[in-house]
C-alpha cells in the first residue's frame, strides 16, 4: 500500500501535530527519506517519541519500519 494511502485509511486516528509531521514530510519526501527521528523531529519542532506515536497510529511498528 502507498504511503498516501495508509494515511489515508488511518486518518480519523490522526492528532493535528500528526497531520502537521505528515504535510512536512509528504512536501519533502526525498529529503525526509533518509532522515533519522530526531532529524525529523527538528525540522517538524516535534519530538522523536511523536513521530514514533504517529508510527504506530498509522500501523507500523515504529519509525524506522515507516517509509515514505
Amino acid at each position: 500500500m502507498r504511503f498516501e494511502e495508509v494515511i489515508n485509511t488511518n486518518i480519523s486516528h490522526l492528532t493535528q501535530t500528526d497531520l502537521s509531521i505528515l504535510h512536512y514530510i509528504i512536501q519533502n519526501k526525498k529529503q525526509c527519506a533518509s532522515l533519522k527521528a530526531n532529524e525529523l523531529a527538528n525540522l517538524t519542532y516535534t519530538s522523536p517519541a511523536g513521530l514514533t506515536r504517529l508510527s504506530k497510529r498509522l500501523g507500523f511498528p515504529g519509525f524506522s519500519e515507516m517509509r515514505f
